[in-house]
């Protein structure tokens, strides 16, 4: 009975150890991965230790669970970025608005697909603040005068060919129709119809008259002139005005340069503007015209002259400088063709007296 009495006692020996060994030893956190290591085998866990363990790795009553540690740290990821993006957006927004922005053009097809190309805009501070470098030189004058010379040749060939100078009657020319002509060339309507009348003058007189007709209307002065009609309008509204005024002067001579220059091609001239010129000169030179000579062909002749005279108007238009013809005669010769001259400089100033391209053409 000794000996079976004393073994319990061992065993409540070795399990009080055992239970103290356990108790005393930490206990393992379930969140804390780590690298177990080789140890000596432990007595099997009871009730104490696995009750220790899920107290360690449950919630704390005064701190945060872990998962929503996280998820407020990626809140403020996301928050941070988004910020950084439109700080960012805000900034490039702002460099586009300081000329470095980037216009988009119209959809263009190509290669089969649409595409939306960009190019950087040229900002204003970029541009030349004076157009002076992308106007042309002005003319030479003997750009000017070859024209003029080409003119003259053509009208004399006219009246040589198509007029005659035989004995006239007085009653076939109305002193009414020569008014104009007899202002412009400070003749009294008399004397101008004493010069037709004159066989000895006659030619002459047609020439000048001719050239009158037709010249007069080159400079812009006249309401029915061989100007486009989009510049004769702008011409009529006062330009020898201008003239007086350097400010409106630069204005209008910069004006015609700029038309001059982006019309590369001169405007087509209007038919009823050539009619009009040649119905002008047949109330005066209806009388003399030779007889037996084909109509059409004389009426094409002078078309030709016309056409050249609208070539010059418009050549006189495009240049910096106005221009007027002179066609003022005396009691002691006859004017057969007009002098040319320069009334403003290309600077728009006004040249007194005026500089003379062409010289009057006089018959004593």
């Amino acid at each position: 009975m000794a000996g079976t009495e004393e073994r319990p006692q061992a065993v409540d020996t070795v399990l009080s150890s055992s239970s103290t060994t356990a108790t005393n030893s930490p206990a393992v956190s379930v969140t804390s991965p780590s690298i177990p290591r080789q140890t000596a085998p432990t007595a099997a866990p009871n009730a104490t230790n696995i009750q220790n363990s899920i107290e360690s790795s449950g919630p704390r009553k005064n701190g945060v669970p872990a998962g929503a540690v996280a998820g407020v740290a990626i809140g403020c990821l996301i928050a941070g970025a988004a910020i950084g993006a439109l700080i960012l957006f805000f900034l490039r927004r702002r460099k586009s608005r300081n000329g470095s922005a980037v216009r988009q053009r119209p959809l263009e097809y190509g290669n089969g697909h649409l595409r939306l190309e960009k190019t950087p805009v040229v900002t204003t501070t970029l541009v030349t603040s004076s157009v002076d470098n992308y106007l042309p030189q002005p003319l030479e004058d003997a750009a000017i005068t070859r024209e003029v010379s080409m003119i003259s040749d053509h009208l004399k060939n006219h009246v040589r060919a198509y007029y005659h100078t035989h004995p006239a009657k007085a009653e076939d020319i109305n002193e009414a129709d020569l008014g104009a002509f007899s202002s412009a060339t400070e003749l009294e309507t008399s004397e101008a119809k004493r010069l037709f009348l004159d066989q000895s003058t006659r030619s002459e007189t047609i020439r000048l008259f001719l050239a009158w007709t037709i010249l007069s209307r080159c400079d812009g002065t006249r309401p029915q002139n061989l100007l486009p009609s989009g510049v004769s309008a702008i011409m009529q509204s006062g330009s020898p005005a201008k003239e007086s005024n350097l400010a409106e002067a630069t204005l209008f001579s910069k004006w015609k340069v700029i038309t001059g220059t982006l019309l590369t091609k001169q405007p087509t001239l209007s038919p009823n503007a050539i009619a009009d010129t040649i119905a002008e000169a047949a109330m005066i030179l209806g009388p003399f015209t030779r007889k037996g000579i084909d109509r059409e062909q004389r009426l094409k002749n002078l078309e030709m002259v016309v056409g050249r005279a609208a070539s010059l108007a418009w050549t006189l238009f495009t240049q910096p400088g106005s221009y007027r013809f002179d066609f003022r005669g005396s009691r002691d010769s006859v004017v057969a063709f007009p002098a040319l001259l320069q009334m403003t400089g290309d600077d728009a100033r006004v040249v007194s007296p005026p500089r003379v391209l062409w010289e009057k053409e006089i018959v004593a």
